[in-house]
């Protein structure tokens, strides 16, 4: 009987002994999983952030690009923004570039820096390419795709005795935005394509002056 006895006192030691050490393997798991990810949801938070942020600067530079195009085919101006010929200058080109780096900047985007591409098409009595014209103010700024390749796009006129069969001008204004803060791009690679091309906006559109 004693000897039964003694045998259920060890079982029932070895079970104590052995019933909290999952207990105990659980806590220490949860010491370790809880600062995994935490961290985890806080880069999670960063990204979405960031993205978030680009998306916002891509936003406003498409609104700054089509802006600046309606104002160089605005027809009355106080101050003529058209050189000899009606052809665009380079003045004209740095007045709408420094116009373009007051919108942004506000707190949130200091330090961008706007650069911008000005171009122009005019066309002669055929439709046929006559004249091709790009200024530049800003660092290299390129636009998705070049004037010249989208001649196509400017209609022949239908007023007969005034511009019948005839291609108005056609513009290209291109913004770019470049030194832009990217806390997160060593983190996640994918935020390096947030590059030039991404913060590249272009606006095309038809003046109102016609081949002669």
């Amino acid at each position: 009987m004693t000897r039964h006895l003694n045998g259920l006192r060890h079982c029932h030691s070895y079970h104590q002994r052995h019933s909290y050490r999952p207990r105990h393997s659980q806590r220490g798991s949860s010491v370790i999983a809880f600062p995994v990810i935490a961290l985890v949801l806080t880069l999670l938070l960063l990204f979405v952030v960031q993205l978030g942020y680009a998306l916002s600067l891509k936003s406003k530079l498409d609104r700054v690009a089509y802006a600046l195009a309606t104002v160089v085919t605005s027809e009355q101006l106080e101050v003529p923004l058209a050189g000899a010929h009606d052809e665009i200058t380079a003045a004209m080109t740095s007045d709408l570039q420094r116009v373009a780096q007051r919108y942004f900047a506000t707190n949130e985007s200091a330090g961008l820096q706007v650069s911008l591409l000005l171009e122009q098409i005019k066309f002669d009595e055929r439709g046929d390419v006559q004249l091709y014209r790009e200024k530049h103010a800003g660092l290299a700024c390129q636009a998705q795709q070049a004037l010249p390749q989208l001649s196509m796009l400017s209609p022949e006129g239908g007023a007969s005795g005034a511009n019948l069969g005839e291609k108005a001008d056609l513009f290209q204004v291109s913004v770019c935005l470049s030194a832009i803060p990217m806390l997160m791009s060593d983190i996640f690679p994918g935020l390096k394509g947030l590059g030039q091309n991404y913060f590249t906006s272009s606006a095309v559109m038809i003046g109102r002056q016609y081949a002669p």
